[in-house]
C-alpha cells in the first residue's frame, strides 16, 4: 500500500512518497527543481538513505547542482563559453561555471507544478518554458514541456520523463540526472568496503572538462566494467558505448560490502553517457546517466554524433526509466 503527500516548510513544498507495505519512502522537492533528494529502504532491520543532501535541503534549499538528484535540461553538464550557433542564430548563455562555461542547463532549482497520484507512491512534476521559464526563453531554440514521474514501489525508485515541443520551430535538447549517492552507502560503513562498476567500454577525450570529439578505448586506470575499490578512484569522466544487456538496460553497480548492501543503477537505452564523478570533499559519488555528452550542441555542429536530439513541433519524447533499486546481500 502506498500514498503521496504534500508538505509544507514555509514557502516551500516537498511530496512525501511512502510504501508502507515495505516501510520505504522517498521525497521529492516540488519548489526547488523537483529533486528526489532522499530515498530510504530498510536494510538489515535499519533505514538506510542511499541520497546525500544537505540537512536542511527541505526548508532551506540550495547548491543546486549539489544535492540530491537534480535534473539537468535542455542541456547536461557543460556547453562551452556558454555560447553556440543553432539556424543561424547565436545563443549567449549565463556563464554559471566560474564565468567560464554555462552548465547543467536551467530546470534544476526551478518550481514545478505537481500532481499527487493517490493510487500509488508517485508524483508527476511539469515545468514549461513558456510559464516557470518564460524569463529565459531567448536563451534557447523552441519551447518546451518536461514532464517528470517519479514512483516508489518497495525497494525501488524510478523515474520516467517526456519531453514535449510546445513551439512552431524544432528544438534541440539533452537531458540528463546528477544523482548524489552516499559513500559509503552505510554511515557506519568505510570507503574502503565500497565498490563501483559501470559497464562502459570507451570515454570521451576531454580537454578541460570538455570533449574534444575523440571517443577512446577506456584506459585500464579508468576501467569500471569490473568492481572497482571507490578508495583508488579520482573521476571525473564521460563514458559511452554502455554495454546493454538483451532487455536494452544498462545497469551500473554501487555495493557496500561491509554494509552487506548493494544500490542497482538501471538505465534505459535512451541514456548513451554516464558521467562518473567523486567529488573533492567526497562523502558522496555521482553516476549521471546523459541522452548526449557534454557540450553535444557545439559539437553537433561539428558533424559529430554527441547524442544530441531534435523534437519537431508538437513531438514528444519519452526518456528512461531510470531506476534506483537497493538490494541486500
Amino acid at each position: 500500500m502506498g500514498e503521496s503527500t504534500l508538505l509544507h516548510y514555509g514557502d516551500h513544498t516537498v511530496v512525501r512518497l511512502v510504501d508502507k507495505d515495505h516501510n520505504s519512502d522517498a521525497l521529492v522537492h516540488a519548489t526547488y527543481g523537483f529533486n528526489l533528494f532522499s530515498f530510504r529502504v530498510p536494510v538489515h532491520g535499519r533505514l538506510r538513505d542511499v541520497l546525500r543532501a544537505d540537512d536542511h535541503f527541505a526548508d532551506q534549499p540550495a547548491r543546486a547542482a549539489g544535492n540530491g538528484t537534480p535534473i539537468l535540461f535542455p542541456f547536461p553538464n557543460r556547453i562551452a563559453g556558454g555560447r553556440f550557433t543553432w539556424e543561424g542564430r547565436v545563443y549567449e548563455l549565463p556563464r554559471n561555471e566560474r564565468n567560464v562555461n554555462a552548465i547543467h542547463g536551467f530546470v534544476l532549482d526551478k518550481p514545478w507544478s505537481v500532481k499527487l497520484r493517490s493510487a500509488d507512491s508517485s508524483v508527476e512534476g511539469v515545468i514549461s518554458s513558456t510559464w516557470q521559464l518564460a524569463g529565459l526563453k531567448h536563451l534557447w531554440p523552441g519551447q518546451f514541456e518536461l514532464q517528470a514521474v517519479v514512483v516508489l514501489n518497495g525497494r525501488t525508485v524510478t523515474l520516467h520523463f517526456a519531453v514535449r515541443n510546445i513551439g512552431d520551430r524544432a528544438m534541440p535538447w539533452g537531458l540528463g540526472l546528477h544523482p548524489y549517492f552516499r559513500l559509503p552507502l552505510d554511515m557506519f560503513g568505510k570507503e574502503e568496503a565500497c565498490k563501483v562498476q559501470v559497464p562502459a567500454n570507451a570515454i570521451w577525450e576531454l580537454k578541460d572538462f570538455l570533449p574534444t570529439g575523440r571517443v577512446l578505448p577506456v584506459p585500464e586506470e579508468l576501467d569500471l566494467r569490473e568492481p572497482r575499490r571507490l578508495s583508488e578512484l579520482k573521476l571525473d569522466h564521460v563514458y559511452t558505448d554502455l554495454q546493454y544487456d538483451e532487455e536494452e538496460w544498462v545497469t551500473c553497480t554501487l555495493t557496500d560490502e561491509e554494509a552487506g548492501y548493494r544500490l542497482n543503477i538501471r538505465l534505459g537505452n535512451e541514456f548513451r553517457e554516464i558521467v562518473v564523478y567523486t567529488p573533492p570533499q567526497r562523502g558522496s559519488i555521482c553516476i549521471e546517466p546523459y541522452t548526449c555528452t557534454t557540450n553535444a550542441i557545439n559539437l553537433h555542429k561539428r558533424g559529430i554524433d554527441a547524442g544530441l536530439r531534435v523534437l519537431e513541433p508538437d513531438e514528444v519524447a519519452e526518456v528512461g526509466p531510470v531506476v534506483f533499486e537497493v538490494t541486500e546481500l
